[in-house]
């Protein structure tokens, strides 16, 4: 076939809209753009639709709407096994009545709400009441919801969700920044707002700060990757 007769592929196709040198909000609407292409219905959707999907599905359902979550990089995931594997020597040592979960557990926010459905990427319970008689998902706030920020779910975690946790009864939401290198906490139980940077120690509120994150550790680490 000669070059006249070849088909060209569009010089913007949505397939690669990340090469796309636009700004941020044109990027945030090219997102809201495909979203509304996968899921039509958006705002109507329930959690009976989340549990119909594909095992692995990751996906935030909030007030009808479904977010996906996103890819995990490697410093995502060495966030998350930094922290759980901390909160879990804790929780053996001294308190051995809570549960660490990362990723994949869902939270019914409330037990009447069936708009709002979360995945943490790492949570802490400390309720066994609230676990869902299945085992499944959890119903309530748990203690401890700790999100780890991607560029995809920077918005969404800084904004809607913090809202959406203390209202469901979180007492503690982290939000950690591995770009930024710090971390946010809301301490709901005490109407407090602190900001970490890596180079600091992160007392765990729930836990009456017995337990102290040193987050320079983590700096360390991720210095590797």
């Amino acid at each position: 076939m000669d070059d006249k007769n070849k088909v060209k592929e569009p010089k913007y196709s949505l397939a690669k809209r990340a090469d796309f040198p636009a700004s941020e909000s044109a990027r945030l609407l090219g997102e809201k753009m495909i979203d509304r292409l996968k899921y039509p219905r958006q705002g109507e959707y329930t959690i009976a639709d989340i549990m119909q999907m594909p095992d692995g599905t990751d996906v935030d359902l909030i007030d009808g709407v479904i977010y996906d979550r996103g890819g995990v990089t490697l410093a995502h995931q060495e966030i998350e096994g930094f922290l759980s594997f901390q909160f879990r020597e804790f929780i053996e040592k001294d308190h051995g009545g809570c549960h660490v979960w990362t990723d994949k557990i869902d939270i019914q926010l409330q037990q009447d709400d069936d708009s709002n459905f979360l995945q943490p990427d790492v949570l802490v319970l400390c309720d066994d009441s609230k676990i869902s008689d299945d085992g499944g998902y959890i119903i309530g706030g748990p203690d401890l919801v700790v999100e780890v920020i991607s560029p995809s779910t920077r918005k969404r975690d800084m904004t809607v969700k913090v809202f959406k946790y203390m209202g469901c009864g979180v007492r503690e939401y982290w939000i950690v920044d591995p770009y930024k290198r710090k971390v946010i906490v809301f301490d709901f139980a005490n109407d407090d707002l602190t900001t970490y940077t890596f180079d600091e120690k992160v007392p765990v509120g729930i836990w009456d700060k017995q337990l102290i994150i040193d987050f320079s550790d983590l700096k360390d680490r991720l210095a590797r990757i």
